[in-house]
């Protein structure tokens, strides 16, 4: 499974995730908006989220990457 975070232009955390564990954490706990769906066969397998640069700490530990 893939986990990426970057900086937008904007100064927002983009998060892309292909974890279905990540994903129902965000969904449970979390209000951020969806970027990005991505799908395979009509199948979502990814999500891409807009996380505020003040959550940076929290979404760095959760998915286990660094911020690009």
């Amino acid at each position: 499974m893939s986990n990426a975070l970057w900086r937008d232009a904007a100064g927002n955390i983009q998060a892309y995730t292909e974890s279905r564990d990540i994903m129902a954490k965000l969904k449970r706990s979390y209000d951020f908006p969806i970027s990005a769906t991505y799908r395979r066969e009509g199948a979502i397998y990814a999500l891409q989220y807009r996380v505020p640069a003040e959550n940076s700490r929290t979404i760095r530990r959760m998915f286990g990457v660094q911020i690009t």
